[in-house]
């Protein structure tokens, strides 16, 4: 009796127009399988077609295409922007004379002098290189310098807060170096590369302008962690250097630069591409 009870309802299911409308639209699909992604086409639909929707933003290793224009105009921050631009107030004779004083070779101290300046560029001995130089120069020099290491340090204070608050960084590309990025699978300096960190930008509108007819990689910074660290400023000189610092000028800082280690890391941290 219970197996009879079945077999109706199984009936009243098979009559029921909803069932039979879905059985049809199943009926009307075919399905193929192309490099492992199952796609469905629809009744009447060109196999084509549905090939190239199915892939539409997509290229061989899967990462979404975009567009670059669309990625700058949804994506470029005013904040990032604000945070590099030049905002000292201290006059520019000033501070080429004491950028003069601190470099030049003269003097019973120079060597020392030269020293403590170049660890202005070092993260762990920046603060000390600053108490330091006032054995180095005179008291009217030191007051001068020490307003434009402030000028600086206030500016990298507002330069990591940009950058921790933000989601991605990006980084433009030839056609042919984003090709070596797929076959290796890493982010890696060229053999014969003049840099000696991996460069890219909290602005993807400066990106674009290292890769005119390339592209732009949209990274997410977190799955970078301590891969990568924005450049600071320093008055006083440059730094690639990722282990001990990475400082810039003012005309350096313009691209918004953020450092990545020159080691590489893998191409996984990017998220999409953009042409």
């Amino acid at each position: 009796m219970h197996n009879l009870w079945k077999n109706k309802n199984w009936k009243k299911k098979l009559n029921c127009p909803i069932h039979n409308k879905i059985k049809e639209e199943e009926d009307d699909t075919t399905w193929i399988t192309v490099n492992g992604n199952h796609i469905p086409i629809g009744k009447g639909e060109d196999k084509q077609d549905a090939v190239d929707k199915f892939f539409a933003g997509k290229n061989s290793s899967g990462f979404k295409i975009g567009s670059k224009q669309e990625l700058i105009n949804s994506e470029d921050s005013e904040d990032a922007h604000s945070a590099y631009k030049s905002t000292s107030k201290i006059d520019r004779d000033v501070r080429d004379e004491i950028k003069q004083t601190l470099s030049t070779t003269s003097g019973s101290n120079s060597n020392e002098r030269i020293k403590t300046a170049s660890e202005l560029q070092n993260d762990d001995r920046r603060k000390d290189a600053i108490n330091n130089m006032k054995q180095h120069i005179s008291s009217e020099q030191y007051s001068n310098f020490k307003r434009m290491t402030d000028e600086d340090d206030i500016k990298n204070k507002n330069i990591d807060k940009v950058y921790n608050n933000s989601k991605y960084v990006y980084r433009g590309v030839s056609n042919a170096e984003f090709e070596n990025i797929q076959k290796t699978g890493k982010m890696e300096l060229g053999k014969n590369s003049s840099q000696e960190v991996i460069f890219s930008s909290l602005s993807p509108s400066k990106a674009g302008l290292w890769a005119k007819d390339g592209v732009i990689l949209k990274i997410d910074r977190d799955k970078l962690g301590g891969n990568a660290k924005p450049f600071h400023q320093s008055t006083f000189g440059t730094s690639q250097n990722f282990k001990t610092g990475l400082y810039g000028n003012v005309n350096e800082l313009s691209w918004l630069s953020v450092g990545i280690n020159p080691k590489g890391v893998k191409s996984d941290v990017i998220v999409s591409v953009y042409k």
